[in-house]
């Protein structure tokens, strides 16, 4: 019985993450041709797009345009790197789930998930608890 359930359980992971392959790999392709109404030649153009990156995110150097004050660039940075951070914690939310689902009766596998969740929801936490004060610092220094 345990050695029919071990196959039964390799055999669900090798399907899963066949169907995460392939799903990765339409992506991959697929997506540098669905660019609306431009046309491939100017999607694939990538002249000045640093100098268009800094004029998106308000680095620009123009000399006719104030120049960005620190503590906004250093609220914008925190800003970008608190949502990787949450990013993260979100995948090993996913990946802890997963393991939950393919844990196939263990219990040790399941109480590892059922920790990794806790761990990635109590980083969560973190993450928004640092973003709120955050804003508020930098709300204040403004």
């Amino acid at each position: 019985m345990h050695l029919e359930n071990t196959k039964r359980g390799s055999r669900l992971k090798k399907n899963f993450l066949t169907i995460i392959i392939v799903v990765l790999i339409y992506f991959l392709f697929a997506s540098p041709f669905v660019f609306g109404n431009t046309p491939v030649a100017e999607a694939y153009k990538f002249t000045n797009s640093l100098g268009n990156l800094a004029q998106n995110a308000g680095l620009t150097s123009d000399p006719s345009s104030p120049p960005v004050q620190l503590p906004t660039l250093i609220g914008r940075i925190i800003y970008y790197a608190l949502g990787m951070v949450g990013v993260v914690f979100l995948i090993l939310t996913i990946i802890a789930g997963l393991k939950w689902m393919l844990a196939g009766g263990n219990e040790e596998a399941v109480s590892k998930a059922k920790k990794a969740i806790l761990d990635a929801s109590l980083g969560v936490l973190v993450v928004l608890a640092s973003y709120a004060i955050t804003y508020f610092i930098v709300t204040i220094v403004k």
